[in-house]
């Protein structure tokens, strides 16, 4: 386009920008790319470049801009004959003249265009159609390869598809058939237990019946059997009376023996009689006693221990009536005096969680002169039971024992390797002893608690020892 109106600004030629006319030129329906303006160094020159689309359409669009400019009378022969253009418009479509041109113009196309023939193009589409088309063929054929691998693994995936539904429903028939059974062995089973449960249930109603019958049976015979008790309790005091009367009797016959020193076998014979009229009430008053205990064992049941004891109690009974008096004390009154000996030296409490006094004691008599000593010895055990109060300190870490946890004292725990080092082996032993004690009766309270203990085992007495 040429003689765009410009006006002097400011020492420089402004115009229109190439957007605007380029919508002007699309308005008229030419759709130009882009409009770009011609500078020089003086501003705008009045010329611009119109670019249209590099297709047969932009061509086509090109021709029909030269065409209107042509028939307004302002084409390039025009603009060429004429020397006063006025503001009038001009156009046309660059040719061979206008790229070799010297002027801006000519410059301008040729650094930004190619100039081409008709022919030229139409061979350059020519080979661009026939590369599209072998392109084309060849991506037909790698389509068309591709189609058919598609194919066969549509036609593998049909079939697996296939075989997975039929396992599928295999496996859904089986699952149907395992769910019916496990459902129907769940209600037998349910209906077993609530048999079952109901069974129990009556069985245990009519055993606490049997309890409550027992029990008042039970109830009716301790009764009894305080009675007889009491009874037995009587008859020995009668008999702990007739002994003191026979031993005053006794007395009496001594001293007669001794009036009549010439009758010695007749003082001989009353001892004899005084000794065997002892013994037979003695003895008397233990087989009442058995007896006693056989009628509250025949009470209590006819189950196998009950059964045992009674049995007991009968060959102890026979026992009892054939030995001799005098035997039995000698053996009662030995082996009573045995056993408790035996029990008072062996059984007896002792407190858990205690420090040891002796420890610190001897502790402070080898360090201390014969006057500090007992004050040391308090000083240093007052020191280790704040240790063993302190409820933050826990010493212990956690070990496994033939598969079983178990706390043992750690003895890497910084405030036990503190204490250590102040105290001494000796004391930290008791300390470490008093821990383990606490931890294991009292680990929340930390203080000692009584405990039945077996001095010559040294360790806890079971009650049935005791």
């Amino acid at each position: 386009m040429a003689n765009l109106p410009v006006e002097l600004k400011n020492g420089k030629y402004a115009g229109e920008s190439g957007s605007k006319l380029r919508d002007d030129l699309a308005k008229k329906g030419y759709n130009p790319l882009k409009v770009k303006p011609v500078w020089s160094v003086q501003g705008h020159s009045g010329f611009a470049i119109v670019y249209f689309s590099n297709d047969m359409a932009g061509f086509n669009n090109a021709i029909l801009f030269e065409k209107d400019f042509e028939l307004n009378h302002s084409g390039k022969r025009e603009w060429k004959a004429t020397r006063s253009h006025g503001d009038k418009l001009f156009g046309w479509v660059a040719r061979e003249d206008d790229y070799c041109s010297n002027d801006l113009v000519g410059k301008h196309l040729r650094d930004n265009g190619d100039l081409k023939t008709l022919t030229d193009i139409q061979a350059e589409e020519r080979r661009k159609n026939k590369s599209l088309v072998q392109n084309l063929v060849q991506t037909s054929k790698m389509k068309d390869k591709e189609k058919e691998e598609m194919q066969n693994k549509f036609e593998k995936t049909i079939a697996s598809l296939e075989k997975v539904m039929k396992e599928t429903d295999k496996m859904t028939q089986d699952y149907n058939k395992e769910m019916e059974r496990m459902r129907k062995e769940t209600f037998e089973d349910k209906e077993k237990i609530l048999r079952e449960h109901e069974y129990f249930k009556r069985k245990l109603k009519s055993q606490n019946e049997e309890l409550e019958r027992h029990e008042r049976l039970l109830e009716k015979r301790e009764a009894d059997y305080e009675n007889k008790i009491i009874k037995l309790r009587r008859q020995r005091k009668q008999n702990e009376l007739a002994a003191l009367e026979q031993s005053r009797a006794e007395q009496k016959v001594l001293k007669l023996v001794e009036e009549h020193e010439g009758k010695g076998g007749t003082h001989s014979k009353i001892i004899d009689l005084e000794k065997q009229n002892d013994q037979r009430q003695a003895l008397e008053l233990q087989i009442e006693q058995l007896k006693g205990a056989a009628q509250v064992m025949e009470h209590m049941g006819k189950d196998t221990e009950t059964q045992k004891k009674m049995k007991e109690i009968d060959e102890e009974l026979k026992e009892k009536e054939e030995e001799e008096l005098e035997d039995l004390e000698a053996l009662t009154q030995a082996l009573g005096l045995k056993e408790r000996k035996a029990v008072r030296a062996n059984l007896g409490v002792k407190l858990m969680g205690l420090l040891d006094e002796k420890v610190f004691e001897n502790i402070a008599k080898g360090k201390y002169s014969k006057e500090e000593a007992p004050a040391k010895a308090e000083e240093l055990r007052l020191l280790c039971r704040q240790y063993i109060e302190d409820p933050e300190w826990h010493p212990f870490k956690v070990i496994s024992e033939h598969g079983v946890d178990k706390e043992v004292i750690n003895e890497d725990d910084e405030k036990l390797k503190e204490l250590k080092k102040e105290i001494g082996d000796e004391a930290m032993h008791a300390v470490t002893t008093v821990m383990c004690e606490l931890n294991e009766y009292n680990p929340s309270g930390r203080y000692a608690v009584p405990e039945l203990w077996n001095f010559k085992d040294d360790r806890k007495a079971t009650l049935g020892k005791v």
